[in-house]
C-alpha cells in the first residue's frame, strides 16, 4: 500500500531527526546490528533484554512474571555500551510502534528540571514533569549524573511514581552511584515491575572502537 509506506517514510524520517537531536550525529547508527557482542561478550544478558524492550516484551527472568514494563541496566563499567543499547531500542519504538519516546541523560534531566523553574521558561515544571509521566516511552541514560538536590530527586520520584503505577514503558541506565534517593533506588530494584540487569565483568571497549566523528558518545 502506498500511503502505508509512505506512513513508514515519515516515521523513519522521525526516528532520524529524534537521533540527531540526540547525538549531533546523522550518519552513526545506533543498532543492535552495529552493537558488538564480540567486543564484550558478558554484555549478551543486556542485549537480549534491550532486544526484547523494543519490541515492547522485555521479559523475565524464571521466576517473575512475564513482560515486564520497565528495563534497567545496571554497570559500574563506564564505555562497556548501555547508552548503544538505549538508543537501539528507540528505533523500533518509533519505526514499527508508532511511539512517542523521550531520551534524557541523567544531567541533562536535572539541567532541565532547574531550567523549568525560571518564571521566563517556555515550560515550566508542572508541565514538564508530566510530558515525563505520560510519554509512551521514556529512556532515562546514566541516572544518577547530577547534583542530586533533595528538589530534584522529589521531581524524579514523581515521574517514576507516576510511569510506575500506570506501566508505561521505562528504559534507565545506571551505575547508580549518584542516585541518593532510596525510593528512586527501590523504584528500579522493584522486581514485580522492572526486569533490572547488572552487567558484571564487562569492559569499556570505547578504546577498541574505531575512530567515530567528532562528538560521537
Amino acid at each position: 500500500d502506498e500511503r502505508m509506506v509512505r506512513c513508514q517514510c515519515v516515521y523513519e524520517r522521525m526516528y532520524e531527526a529524534f537521533i540527531e537531536g540526540i547525538t549531533g550525529l546523522s550518519n552513526r547508527e545506533y543498532t543492535f546490528e552495529s552493537f558488538d557482542l564480540k567486543l564484550n561478550p558478558r554484555m549478551k544478558p543486556a542485549y537480549d533484554a534491550a532486544v526484547a524492550f523494543s519490541k515492547g516484551q522485555c521479559g523475565r527472568d524464571n521466576n517473575d512474571v512475564i513482560n515486564p514494563a520497565w528495563l534497567v541496566l545496571q554497570a559500574k563499567t563506564k564505555g562497556c555500551g548501555k547508552t548503544h543499547l538505549a538508543l537501539a531500542c528507540i528505533r523500533d519504538r518509533i519505526i514499527l510502534d508508532h511511539a512517542r519516546v523521550l531520551f534524557y541523560t541523567g544531567a541533562d534531566l536535572v539541567s532541565a528540571l532547574h531550567a523549568s523553574l525560571d518564571k521566563e521558561a517556555e515550560v515550566r515544571t508542572p508541565e514538564f514533569t508530566q510530558r515525563l509521566k505520560d510519554v509512551d516511552v521514556l529512556i532515562l541514560d546514566d541516572l544518577g549524573l547530577g547534583d542530586g538536590r533533595e528538589w530534584v530527586d522529589s521531581q524524579i520520584e514523581t515521574i517514576l511514581h507516576s510511569r510506575a503505577m500506570r506501566e508505561y514503558d521505562t528504559l534507565i541506565t545506571t551505575n547508580l552511584d549518584g542516585i541518593k534517593s532510596e525510593r528512586i533506588v527501590s523504584r528500579m530494584s522493584d522486581r514485580t515491575l522492572c526486569r533490572l540487569v547488572i552487567c558484571e565483568g564487562v569492559r569499556d571497549v570505547r578504546p577498541l572502537l574505531r575512530p567515530q566523528t567528532k562528538g560521537a558518545p
